[in-house]
């Protein structure tokens, strides 16, 4: 009987390998996949391919993770890293923009703004400010609704019908 260590959670993640070849094509080994390389021309391609070999060479591992260990030389890979660090910081501090944004609208526009000068000082686009400045109406509600009753076949809601001459829009 296999060991709980030796059978594959299906949300772990699958290793790959992947280099650039001399001739411009992208190569990709499986380290935990015996004898499996998967060849493309572009990147794109490469990582479409990836997939159908994995579904293909281990079905429990189609819905993980995939973690691509790029083989560059070393002062690339740490520029790379160091992009995709920033592009994390920077996405991070504009989620906290953002969500400062709708209530300094809403103060400026308390205090008697317009729409356009709200716009120019905070430097976005009149209608982004008008999105930002309205109220929400729609609101999720926890009030339960009964489940349409199948009646004949045909969906109606739980007892209550309106006349015919309403149904249709007036008397015929």
């Amino acid at each position: 009987m296999a060991s709980s260590l030796d059978e594959p959670a299906p949300n772990n993640f699958v290793l790959i390998e992947v280099r650039r070849l001399a001739n411009g094509w992208w190569k990709a080994t499986f380290p935990g996949i015996d004898s499996a390389e998967v060849a493309a021309r572009s990147l794109a391609a490469l990582r479409r391919r990836v997939r159908y070999t994995i579904r293909l060479f281990q079905p429990e591992y189609a819905h993980s993770t995939i973690v691509e260990d790029l083989q560059f030389r070393p002062d690339l890979k740490q520029m790379v890293a160091n992009v995709i660090q920033e592009r994390k910081e920077l996405e991070a501090k504009r989620l906290a923009v953002h969500r400062q944004l709708r209530p300094t609208v809403r103060r400026l526009r308390a205090n008697g703004l317009s729409v356009r000068d709200a716009a120019q000082v905070l430097g976005i686009s009149t209608p982004y400010v008008q999105i930002l400045g309205r109220v929400r109406r729609c609101q999720v509600t926890s009030r339960k609704v009964d489940p349409p009753i199948n009646v004949k076949g045909k969906n109606r809601s739980s007892g209550f019908m309106l006349p015919r001459a309403l149904r249709r829009g007036g008397p015929e």
